[in-house]
């Protein structure tokens, strides 16, 4: 049975990602969660990425990494992890590794949001008080359902979100 790991900033990513992976019959995932109140949980999935990558590869293990994007563009926060690497000589991300990045156009709220009908949701507002940053399980189950479903294309797809869509692309990669 092969392993997933998610890597991601907080609690609400940790939720969404983990009952994503059960909508699509894996469970359990090992988690690695940026602790709560000890900086940002973007430096946190950046610093850990590089090991978590070299352990997937020698482990043949998959990884999922959430980490929002925030004002960067999707392209950047990726480079961002790749430069990450080679800080750490671990060599980035290749097609053939088993590695998901999931990065959330400004914050997992944003999917949050959008995943549990909010069709009026965009890339560009800060909706990181939806959900108010705690694991609310109803939330998430609710938008990880959707996410599953609009993955899968079984879902209408009004105005997606550019970077829901290019996470759709990556779970490809792990399920």
């Amino acid at each position: 049975m092969d392993v997933v790991v998610i890597l991601c900033e907080d609690n609400q990513a940790a939720c969404l990602l983990r009952r994503f992976l059960r909508e699509c019959n894996i469970q359990p995932p090992r988690e690695r969660v940026a602790p709560p109140g000890l900086g940002s949980g973007e430096q946190f999935v950046r610093r850990m990425y590089p090991s978590e990558l070299d352990f997937c590869r020698k482990n043949s293990s998959k990884l999922i990494v959430c980490t929002d994007a925030d004002s960067f563009s999707l392209k950047q926060r990726e480079q961002q992890l790749d430069n990450a690497c080679q800080g750490e000589k671990i060599s980035p991300r290749t097609l053939e590794d088993r590695v998901a990045l999931f990065i959330p156009k400004r914050n997992i709220e944003t999917w949050l949001k959008f995943l549990t009908g909010h069709s009026e949701v965009n890339e560009t507002e800060d909706y990181s008080s939806y959900g108010s940053h705690r694991a609310d399980k109803k939330i998430c189950q609710a938008a990880a359902e959707a996410f599953y479903q609009y993955c899968k294309g079984q879902k209408p797809r009004p105005a997606p979100l550019p970077s829901l869509e290019s996470a759709c692309q990556e779970a490809r990669r792990v399920i």
